[in-house]
């Protein structure tokens, strides 16, 4: 009846392939397919669709929901996107920049202290491999998506120069850290508008100087106080 068909009650025998021109139920459990695009019946998107013509996506094939709330509709398959999110750090539920920042300072303060030339050396190759990885990742994630995290990496490493390897010291300089790469200061958010990996990387470095001047700062202040905090 008009009536029915009204409230979006399904045909019996819609056509294949066409458009009834009518609302459908979705049967509850089902699979349906809306244009390119999966849905269960709970209206919840599943997956981009790849699959031919009048074929839907089950739901072994449909891509992890943790997946989907980050952007993606299937894992990294590039090595560089896995190197740009520090593997699973990309990952985190919950503020990833914060995660790859805490996993580095953890990192630092276990590896030995190099000398200046030396850690200038591996400093700048590792941000040239990272300005590389963050830009082949926004080929698969998008620009500056938030899973990509190696520019936490160089950023917090930067934060940690010359910093005393003491408990109160790196806590000081990754909250600053945090603090000034949320902010961004002096340019930092400027700089996000540079072209590929450089804008995802640049303006974290400038945070990490500003926060390694910060600490810096600290330090001294602490010294002509005579207080022992960091």
């Amino acid at each position: 009846s008009r009536v029915r068909e009204a409230h979006g009650a399904t045909r019996p025998h819609a056509p294949r392939g066409g458009h009834s021109g009518r609302t459908a139920l979705l049967r509850p459990g089902a699979n349906h397919r809306v244009g390119r695009v999966s849905v269960t019946s709970r209206g919840a998107l599943a997956e981009r669709s790849v699959a031919p013509p009048g074929r839907t996506v089950g739901p072994a094939e449909a891509a992890p929901l943790s997946l989907i709330k980050k952007g993606l509709s299937a894992p990294p398959q590039r090595p560089a996107t896995w190197l740009a999110m520090l593997g699973f750090a990309g990952f985190a539920p919950l503020a990833p920049a914060t995660v790859g920042s805490a996993l580095t300072a953890f990192v630092g303060w276990w590896l030995p202290v190099p000398s200046l030339p030396v850690f200038a050396l591996l400093f700048v190759l590792g941000t040239a491999v990272a300005v590389w990885a963050a830009g082949e990742a926004e080929r698969e994630l998008g620009h500056d998506a938030g899973p990509i995290v190696i520019d936490e990496a160089v950023g917090q490493t930067l934060a940690l120069v010359l910093v005393p390897h003491t408990v109160g010291a790196f806590v000081a300089a990754f909250v600053l850290f945090r603090i000034f790469d949320v902010w961004k200061p002096f340019g930092a958010r400027e700089a996000q508008h540079l072209p590929g990996g450089f804008g995802v990387v640049a303006d974290d470095a400038i945070a990490g100087v500003t926060t390694c001047l910060a600490v810096h700062g600290l330090l001294l202040l602490q010294s002509r106080m005579g207080w022992t905090l960091l």
